[in-house]
């Protein structure tokens, strides 16, 4: 949260094929804070908001459902204090893993934003894409007990915790 300004602005890095409750979680519990937030504190300076994007300029997506998300930012906010990675529908580990690897310009995006200091957070799948982006070696993560085997095989540097909820390490 931006210390000057009461603000927490959460950027969404929205994906095609991305699973609609990782964007629609977010963005719903933000809101929600925000409007407990003003009812307490009508006065208050608070802001929560999240802001949705794409990595490739596109100005929609098609969620792992068939539904379209439009209304996507061509790019990410300057003032962004944390970037949010959607869950990504697989069949597979294997799936899982040749979908992250396609997904080169969204990793650059996510090196050029750690570089700025913003924070980065994976939900779900999501964190095989972070963990791809090579952010997490040296650093503990988690994922769904059912990838464990496949995430500590394809990602050695990363110390996974798989039966921990939320890891934070920087």
């Amino acid at each position: 949260m931006s210390a000057t300004d009461g603000r927490l602005r959460i950027g969404i890095l929205v994906l095609d094929g991305c699973m609609l409750s990782s964007i629609a979680s977010a963005t719903d519990c933000l809101r929600v804070a925000q409007t407990l937030a003003h009812i307490r504190a009508p006065n208050s300076p608070l802001r929560m908001e999240t802001v949705l994007f794409g990595a490739r300029g596109q100005q929609r997506i098609h969620t792992s459902t068939g539904i379209e998300v439009g209304g996507l930012l061509p790019e990410p906010p300057e003032d962004i204090d944390l970037l949010l990675i959607p869950g990504i529908m697989h069949n597979s580990a294997h799936d899982l893993a040749m979908r992250v690897q396609a997904m080169q310009p969204e990793m650059e995006l996510m090196r050029k934003l750690h570089l700025r200091g913003v924070g980065i957070a994976g939900t779900c799948s999501g964190g095989y894409l972070l963990a791809e982006s090579g952010l997490l070696d040296g650093h503990r993560a988690t994922c769904s007990w059912w990838l464990a085997a496949s995430f500590r095989e394809r990602y050695p540097a990363i110390r996974l915790e798989a039966e921990a909820m939320v890891i934070e390490d920087n």
